[in-house]
């Protein structure tokens, strides 16, 4: 009665100390962000954004109005292996945090013998047993629920890197899709051209066969025309490179690889106009951000662990079971037994201090690379505002620009068929107009491009509460 007296007397001083922690407190850093994200503007007036208290959608990519661009993207969510390893990685984090988990209870092992040991005549048979054993860590110093609060920290990371992988792979295929288009448009431009050249150039052949054209004339044309081919030549290489990119993008077999065909839009869909939100939230709205925050968490609770090392270990073990010398008799003799075992470093050549200082180190790398993420959202968000501003702004001149330069090859036509200019000025006139056609294209897939880009740097539909929620039932 005594030995029990003692071992209950060891589990409950066990189950005070049981409260103590040398994790620090975990400050996260205030950083300086802007008011107001005009701030920077002359006029203080952005293009292409709407403030608003209301959140970017989670099938943000649905603002652009474009039916097959959806199914891209939901093609790419089922299909891409980038994405696919990062929903892995997720669960292989809840796994370690199923373990973690798990040390904070007792263990239950059974075991069950028989021997016979055979010394010359006469055999000596060991007794039959049976018996079961429950073991369990007394947490005295909190290296087990520190490492429990790091797993769940670690599980939160590697769940926003997740979110950060399904964004960065959204925006891929958006921002591939919307470049196929232009080029699709840059293609039938230059198809058009070169064969509107190569008339041309016969027409100019045969009078220079007839004698009634000079060869120059007959030579630059057909310098037009093979610059309007090699540029065909080039659109078509760049064509199928990003049909490639799509195609792995979207998690193609190799086979569709090479086929790599894709229902594309006849027209580039208008940019949509971009909720934002106070600069406030978007330290909450970032996956990196996130990510970022709980790697910090995840050090920080490390440290606890590291100093939990210092200190003695407690083990509290119960065994109860059957032993008999004979099989008939091993439910007539039963076994119990009760032990504690305490064990601690006595010197260790400064591996414990070590340890402690490792992590410390880790915990203020981690820090750097949270203040590191939450400068780069902000340059990122300011980057994109002006990208979104000045990209609408080039398009409304190109698109001028083009209906003036149209108007000026109309004009040098008809100066040349009345024999007003030289051949020169009219492909002058020609060159120019292609080449503002062809950057009206590029400009609208521009503006597209900076859409994108300022959805990407808000975060793309992302909250942090919501992946916490999702994540965990509660943080421990």
């Amino acid at each position: 009665m005594k030995r029990l007296y003692s071992f209950l007397s060891i589990c409950i001083a066990g189950l005070v100390l049981a409260g103590c922690n040398f994790t620090p407190d975990l400050v996260i850093p205030d950083l300086d962000s802007p008011m107001q994200y005009n701030d920077f503007a002359e006029d203080r007036k952005l293009t292409g954004v709407k403030m608003s208290n209301r959140k970017i959608e989670d099938y943000w990519w649905e603002d652009f109005g474009d039916e097959n661009l959806n199914m891209l993207v939901e093609e790419a969510l089922r299909n891409n292996t980038d994405y696919a390893a990062a929903v892995s990685r997720v669960a292989q984090a809840r796994a370690a945090l199923g373990i973690a988990n798990a040390d904070r209870f007792p263990t239950l092992n059974w075991n069950g013998a028989t021997n016979k040991i055979v010394s010359g005549e006469n055999p000596q048979s060991i007794p039959y047993s049976l018996s079961a054993v429950i073991s369990y860590e007394v947490d005295l110093w909190g290296r087990v629920r520190e490492s429990n609060r790091a797993a769940v920290a670690t599980l939160l990371s590697v769940a926003a890197n997740q979110e950060n992988v399904r964004l960065s792979v959204i925006s891929g295929v958006i921002d591939s899709y919307f470049s196929l288009l232009s080029l699709e448009e840059q293609y039938k431009i230059l198809q058009a051209t070169v064969q509107a050249y190569d008339e041309t150039y016969q027409y100019y052949y045969k009078q220079y066969e007839a004698g009634s054209l000079e060869e120059i004339t007959l030579q630059q044309s057909k310098v037009q025309l093979e610059s309007a081919r090699a540029n065909l030549y080039a659109i078509t290489r760049s064509r199928s490179e990003i049909m490639s990119a799509l195609a792995l993008l979207v998690g193609r077999t190799p086979r569709g690889i090479f086929a790599a065909e894709f229902v594309v839009g006849e027209l580039l869909p208008k940019a949509p106009i971009v909720p934002l939100a106070m600069p406030s939230t978007l330290i909450a709205n970032r996956p990196d951000i996130k990510m970022a925050e709980e790697n910090l968490r995840s050090a920080n609770h490390s440290i606890g662990v590291a100093y939990a090392s210092y200190f003695p270990i407690l083990s509290l073990s119960a065994l109860g079971g059957l032993s008999a010398r004979d099989v008939g008799d091993l439910f007539d003799n039963a076994v119990v037994s009760l032990s504690a075992n305490i064990s601690g470093p006595l010197f260790d050549f400064g591996r414990t201090e070590n340890r402690v200082r490792q992590a410390e180190e880790m915990k203020e790398e981690a820090l750097i690379l949270y203040r590191a993420a939450v400068a780069r959202a902000f340059s990122e968000v300011r980057d994109a505002l002006v990208a979104r501003d000045t990209t609408e702004k080039r398009l409304r001149a190109v698109e001028a620009q083009a209906q003036s330069q149209g108007r000026v090859y109309e004009i040098a036509k008809q100066r040349f068929e009345a024999g007003y200019s030289t051949h020169l000025e009219l492909l002058d006139a020609e060159r120019n107009w292609l080449s503002v056609q062809l950057n009206l294209s590029s400009a609208k897939a521009d503006l597209l491009s900076s859409s994108l880009s300022l959805y990407k740097s808000l975060g793309g539909g992302f909250n942090a509460r919501t992946l916490e929620r999702e994540t965990l039932f509660e943080r421990p």
